[in-house]
């Protein structure tokens, strides 16, 4: 298997990382796309295991300090993190697609796809004795703004994209275009 694979339409870089160690053979895809935006989303395919969620904070802060947003990455990787870790925690999903993505200048788009549209996610208060539960509200508070999307038709959904949205102040005189 080689390092690099072809380029899908419109992609401008693809890699691809073959990790022996893994059974069966897992195989990791990076692109950048392009956008209206003039900022190339980016997004990688993870087995549905807790490890995801380093190469997740990876990606996000990878793609920030491509966008000039050093300053959104720490908070991005944690919010990308309590994602990953409602998929491989909820879900009965194999694999799991980490995407960041800046749809407009003042946006940062985090998200992660699995393939359980049933386990949707669930804001709770858990109290001051309880473990766990405090994922989605730390997305809640770190984040603009944050949902859940069914894919699919109503009659076949076949999964669903969990993500969180960030604002960036000042826009384009915040960040510079990687173009």
């Amino acid at each position: 298997m080689g390092e690099r694979g072809t380029l899908p339409r419109g992609c401008r870089r693809c890699d691809f990382d073959y990790d022996r160690r893994r059974e069966p053979m897992t195989i990791t895809m990076t692109a950048a796309r392009p956008r209206a935006t003039g900022y190339p989303g980016y997004n990688t395919t993870h087995p549905c295991v807790g490890e995801a969620a380093a190469a997740a904070r990876r990606l996000v802060r990878t793609a920030c300090a491509t966008w000039g947003l050093e300053g959104h990455a720490e908070i991005g990787a944690l919010i990308i993190s309590e994602l990953v870790a409602n998929a491989v925690r909820h879900t009965t999903s194999h694999s799991i697609r980490v995407i960041v993505d800046r749809p407009a200048a003042t946006q940062l788009r985090l998200a992660v796809v699995d393939k359980d549209p049933y386990a949707l996610p669930v804001l709770r208060f858990p109290g001051d004795e309880d473990e766990r539960g405090r994922g989605l509200l730390l997305v809640d508070r770190l984040s603009e703004r944050w949902g859940c999307d069914v894919l699919g038709s109503a009659v076949r959904p076949w999964g669903k994209r969990s993500w969180a949205e960030l604002r960036i102040a000042g826009g384009p005189d915040n960040a510079r275009s990687p173009v």
